[in-house]
C-alpha cells in the first residue's frame, strides 16, 4: 500500500457521516422515498386487546421523518389456528385480520370477533410511509397513475376476549327450583368481558355449541367456556353439555353447590333434592 493510498483512508475515517458516504460506496443510497433507504420505525400503543368493542389508538415516528399525512395503517393477515379444518382441505387457516381487528386507516383499531380467553389471535397491524407517484402496468387497462408506499413496519397485537365475571342460571335465573330424585336440570353460564359485553359467539341465551371454544365450533380441541363440579356429588352430579350448559342429576336428597369456573372467576348455584 502506497502512503497516499494510507492517508486517504485515515482522512476519509475522520469525517462527517455525508462526506464519508462519498468517501464510501459512492452508490449510497441517498434518497429516503427509495425502498432502499433504511428508515427506523417506532410504533406506540397497546400491546394487547381484551374486550369486545375495545379500541386503540397506535401511532408512528420514523427517522428520518416523513409527514404525518404520508402514513397509512393496514391489518395484515394470521393464522387462524382456531378454525376448523375438515379432512381433505377445502378451507384455508388463512385469514384477513380485519375479520377480528378493523382499522379505520388512520391508526385506530376495534376488536370486533375476539376469541375467549385463553385463546388469543396475534395480529399484525401494519403502517406504510413514503406514498410517491407511481406508473404501474394493468392489463388490459394498460398504465395507471398511483401512489405506492416505499417502507413499511409491523406491530403485533394480542386479541383476546378475557371473562372478568360469569353468571350462572337455572336456566332463566339466577337459582334452581328444588329437584327430585330422577329429575335432572340444566345450568346455563354467561360471561363478561371488561366493558359489559358478552362472549362474542353466545350472545343468544339459547346459544350452546359443541365443547370448544365457541369461536371455533365444532373444533373441539379447544376448553369450553367453563368446568362445572359438585361440591357434594353424592347429593347431585353435573356433566357438561356443549360450551356453556352443565347437566344436574340428582342422586340423594339433601342439599349442594354447583360451581362453574372461568380461568380465575367462577360463580355457583344451591341445588336441593327432595
Amino acid at each position: 500500500m502506497t502512503s497516499l493510498q494510507v492517508r486517504t483512508i485515515i482522512g476519509c475515517a475522520g469525517v462527517v457521516a455525508a462526506v464519508a458516504i462519498a468517501c464510501g460506496d459512492p452508490y449510497a443510497v441517498t434518497n429516503k422515498y427509495d425502498p432502499a433507504f433504511p428508515v427506523q420505525f417506532t410504533i406506540a400503543g397497546p400491546d394487547s386487546l381484551f374486550s369486545l368493542g375495545e379500541s386503540a389508538q397506535y401511532t408512528a415516528t420514523t427517522v428520518p421523518s416523513f409527514s404525518d399525512t404520508s402514513f397509512v395503517w393496514e391489518t395484515d393477515t394470521l393464522y387462524n389456528y382456531l378454525k376448523f379444518l375438515p379432512p381433505g382441505g377445502g378451507v384455508t387457516p388463512i385469514d384477513d385480520g380485519a375479520l377480528f381487528l378493523k382499522g379505520n386507516g388512520a391508526g385506530h383499531y376495534v376488536s370486533i370477533a375476539p376469541p375467549l380467553e385463553p385463546n388469543v389471535y396475534q395480529i399484525a397491524i401494519a403502517v406504510l410511509v413514503g406514498d410517491v407517484d407511481t406508473t404501474l402496468q394493468r392489463f388490459p387497462i394498460g398504465t395507471i397513475q398511483t401512489q405506492q408506499p416505499r417502507h413499511v413496519a409491523y406491530k403485533t397485537v394480542v386479541v383476546t376476549q378475557r371473562l372478568i365475571r360469569i353468571q350462572l342460571r337455572c336456566p332463566d335465573t339466577h337459582s334452581c327450583a328444588p329437584l327430585a330424585v330422577g329429575d335432572s336440570a340444566f345450568i346455563w353460564v354467561d360471561g363478561i368481558d371488561a366493558l359489559g359485553r358478552q362472549i362474542v359467539a353466545l350472545t343468544s341465551p339459547t346459544a350452546n355449541p359443541a365443547v370448544g371454544d365457541p369461536q371455533a365450533s365444532p373444533n373441539t380441541t379447544n376448553r369450553a367456556v367453563a368446568t362445572y363440579v359438585s361440591r357434594d356429588s353424592t347429593v347431585a352430579s353435573v356433566s357438561p353439555v356443549g360450551s356453556r350448559v352443565g347437566r344436574v342429576t340428582p342422586r340423594k336428597p339433601g342439599s349442594t353447590w354447583i360451581v362453574a369456573t372461568h380461568l380465575l372467576v367462577s360463580d355457583s348455584l344451591q341445588i336441593v333434592v327432595h
